[in-house]
């Protein structure tokens, strides 16, 4: 094909856009639409997700990790024990809960700690916001005096 042939196109196009400014608004218009609007729902960053905590921890580690969370990604919110915390993710006013046990501080001392996250697995955005920022403070806690060199295991489930 000619590159006179493909002006020749290219000059209808754009003149038949001239009369038509629907079609341009819907070439030009809709792309930018759908670029913005998945860039909002799929991009940015995770603010104040609202985290209940149950902690029945006798010792001091548990208070230390809590310590550790930083930034703005987590709203830490304390709950009265695990069943109201698991019943508020369930429900839907609440993305995660934090359940320490009672014996959480002496099993990491024992390095078999474990530490039990329930999350509504709605938004995976979310869920990978709140495990990354839980693990982060996991890893601090590692390099303290004094304290245990193996982190807590997280164990994610959806609530039941």
């Amino acid at each position: 094909m000619s590159v006179l042939r493909i002006l020749a196109i290219t000059r209808k196009s754009l003149a038949q856009f001239r009369h038509d400014k629907r079609t341009l608004g819907f070439v030009v218009g809709m792309p930018l639409f759908m670029v913005l609007a998945f860039g909002y729902t799929f991009g940015g960053q995770v603010h104040e997700v609202r985290t209940l905590v149950a902690n029945d921890d006798m010792g001091p580690f548990a208070d230390r990790l809590l310590a550790n969370v930083t930034g703005d990604t987590l709203a830490l919110v304390p709950a009265e024990d695990e069943a109201a915390a698991r019943e508020e993710v369930r429900a839907g006013r609440a993305w995660a809960a934090l359940v320490f046990p009672s014996t959480f501080s002496q099993d990491l001392s024992a390095r078999q700690a474990s530490l039990r996250v329930f999350l509504d697995g709605s938004s995976p955005t979310i869920v990978a916001a709140v495990l990354v920022t839980l693990l982060a403070p996991t890893s601090a806690q590692q390099g303290q005096r004094g304290a245990p060199q193996a982190p807590p295991t997280a164990r994610a489930r959806a609530p039941r």
